[in-house]
């Protein structure tokens, strides 16, 4: 996507499979770990232009108490973990 190879190496997207069809209702970005700002910094000066986002989810396992008595720790999931901590998603409605 035009969008993402503007913003490169700092954000990327989850891309397609070729045994998937993905249908997006929003726009997932995640904050690499070479981007010169975090996820709050992002999030705040995109509600400053007026677009509203939203965290992207988190590990279920390890970053939701739901899921406490599963018995995983943090570390568990790494890239579940770092998606759960620096994802956004931007609704396309």
């Amino acid at each position: 996507m035009r969008f993402y190879k503007r913003f490169s190496p700092y954000l990327e997207t989850i891309e397609k499979e070729s045994h998937e069809e993905i249908v997006p209702h929003a726009l997932p970005i995640i904050i690499q770990e070479k981007a010169k700002f975090t996820r709050d910094q992002l999030v705040t000066f995109m509600e400053k232009k007026g677009i509203d986002t939203r965290n992207l989810f988190s590990s279920m396992p390890t970053q939701c108490p739901g899921f406490h008595f599963l018995g995983y720790k943090l570390g568990d999931f790494p890239n579940a973990e770092y998606i759960g901590e620096n994802g956004i998603h931007i609704g396309v409605h």
